[in-house]
């Protein structure tokens, strides 16, 4: 199956295909990207990728695990427009989580998606998958996600809808634990 590197070339094929971003930086530690779309990294206060979301597809899938330095954490989700994140109050979601207090939901409207991961730093498979759908067109984006993750008491599941209020076309995404530093991965595919 192709790749899609950069935001560049024509893909005909069908399901998920890698895509490769053109640039990864991250907010402390250190970060990397190999020729698969593999987006690694270390001791990151934050993690960016740019050039993921492009007219090559519609729909986008996000693949993250990663484990918190310390302490207990969420995880914040933003989009991203030329290596700046978009941090105006565009972000509308509702959750609805399964923890041990019970299921437990809400909405907000805010600077970020909480995403649902809970990290923790003695469990290293916080996860959280997400669908995003039409991110680069001049159009009203949303997704759903998933998640688990451990806030050093009990596992919580998390599923997430998405709203973005505005029409605009993203071109990356930033990933920031909120309270500590993580290490992980993160992998970004593109779909028709």
């Amino acid at each position: 199956m192709p790749i899609a590197q950069g935001g560049t070339g024509v893909t005909t094929g069908a399901g998920l295909v890698p895509v490769v971003p053109s640039s990864v930086a991250v907010g402390s530690g250190t970060g990397s990207v190999n020729a698969a779309g593999l987006v690694t990294f270390t001791g990151a206060s934050s993690i960016s990728v740019n050039g993921v979301f492009s007219a090559l597809y519609r729909n986008y899938k996000i693949l993250f695990q990663a484990q918190g330095a310390a302490g207990y954490s969420e995880v914040t989700f933003r989009f991203r427009i030329a290596g700046t994140d978009k941090a105006l109050t565009y972000y509308t979601w509702g959750w609805r989580a399964a923890a041990s207090a019970g299921i437990l939901v809400g909405a907000s409207n805010t600077t970020g998606m909480v995403t649902g991961v809970l990290l923790n730093s003695v469990n290293a498979n916080a996860s959280w998958s997400a669908d995003i759908f039409s991110p680069n067109l001049v159009a009203t984006t949303t997704g759903l996600s998933a998640a688990t993750g451990f806030d050093g008491t009990t596992a919580n599941h998390t599923s997430v809808a998405l709203f973005m209020n505005e029409a605009v076309a993203y071109d990356g995404l930033s990933i920031s634990p909120n309270t500590t530093t993580f290490t992980g991965t993160l992998k970004v595919y593109g779909y028709n």
